[in-house]
Parts: structure tokens; sequence; C-alpha cells
């Protein structure tokens, strides 16, 4: 038996109804924002897997449905689409309706994708990669199609390992957490000049592209 997805039932601090296992590790997870769905990926089967948060019962189940492990998997805030990205440099997205993927965008980074996430209202969605940059993807409008994504490439040394929006509503500001060599995992509100500067960037970009 794998290791085991589970369910819990917070305020009780208990076991709810259901557990499941998957081979390999589970590498990543994530309920949709109505707590409906939990999503998980798995490292030994590159598997995505969807269920009822309520019952455990499988939505669906996706062998190989990347080439490499399953780094980060998300909701978007409307619960229809999951993004997923991959140690093999790719994004997709797995849409609850179709019970499909709808968009795959192949080497997305020029190394692993480390995580992911959507901005607020729904019309980016930001990757991290081991490549040292952070990406944003006009989801929204599907403006990267023709232009590419925004890449912002001047922040980091080292592997970009974790990527998030602010919940304020009014400015996108990004934090994140980035590994250099010889030091240990570091956080965005470190007074770093280079950080600091790169994060004022991230801010006025977004607002100018939110407007």
């Amino acid at each position: 038996m794998g290791p085991e997805e589970k369910a819990w039932e917070g305020d009780q601090e208990k076991l709810a109804k259901w557990s499941l296992s998957q081979d390999g590790l589970v590498t990543t997870c994530h309920i949709s924002h109505d707590g409906k769905y939990v999503v998980s990926g798995s490292d030994m089967e590159n598997a995505l897997l969807v269920c009822n948060v309520e019952d455990g019962e499988q939505v669906a189940f996706i062998r190989d449905y990347h080439r490499s492990t399953i780094q980060s998997c998300r909701f978007d805030p409307v619960n229809q689409r999951i993004a997923t990205v991959s140690s093999d440099m790719s994004i997709k997205f797995w849409d609850i309706i179709a019970r499909a993927t709808t968009v795959t965008i192949e080497r997305a980074h020029n190394n692993a994708i480390a995580d992911c996430c959507f901005s607020l209202d729904g019309h980016y969605l930001c990757t991290a990669g081991w490549d040292e940059n952070i990406k944003l993807w006009d989801v929204r409008t599907g403006e990267f199609r023709s232009h590419g994504p925004i890449t912002l490439d001047q922040g980091h040394i080292g592997i970009v390992g974790c990527c998030d929006f602010s919940k304020d509503g009014e400015l996108y500001r990004m934090t994140v957490l980035w590994h250099q060599q010889r030091e240990k995992l570091r956080s965005g509100c470190l007074p770093d000049s280079r950080l600091k500067r790169f994060l004022r960037a991230i801010k006025l970009l977004l607002l100018y592209n939110s407007n």
C-alpha cells in the first residue's frame, strides 16, 4: 500500500470518513475554493487524482498525466480548472466540467516548474521554476498564446521554489521563496535590496496589467 491521501475534519481533529492510497509519493494537493473537490499529484505514476471531498468518490484518475513528477496543482478561483506544473517543464489545465485537458503549454520554463498559483480574480497564473524565473500567464484572455508570458528573471540566484499572490484585492503583491546555494530557504520579506526592487517591479507590472 502506498502513501495515503486523507480528508480530515479540522474542527474535531479526527480522521474523516475516507482515505485513499496512491502509488509513490503524494507530492501536492489542493482543495477547491467551494470545498467540493480535492486534487492531488503523485510521483511514481505522474498521476492526477480528483475526488469529492464529502465521500472520497473518485472523479478522475489520469495516469501519466505529465511525463514527470507533478510538483503543484491548483484550482482556479471559480473551481472549474485545475492547473498543474511538473518537472517535465510543462503546464496543463484540466477542466472539471469537460473532464478533459483543455490547455497544455510545453517547455513553459527551461527547467522543472516547482509551483503555481492563480491571482485572486483568475486573470493570471504564476509559475515558479528551477530556471530562476517567475512567469505570469494571462489565462483569462489567452494572450500568452501570441505574446508569451511575462517573465520576471532579475530577482533570484538559484531555484525559485514557491510563489503566491496577496489576497488584498487591490494590488497583486507577490511573495516568493527561493533557494540560494549554501543557504537555507529564505522568504521575500528579508532585507535584500535586489529582492525589494524586484517585488516593487512586480507590483507595478501587475497593477498595470490588471487595469
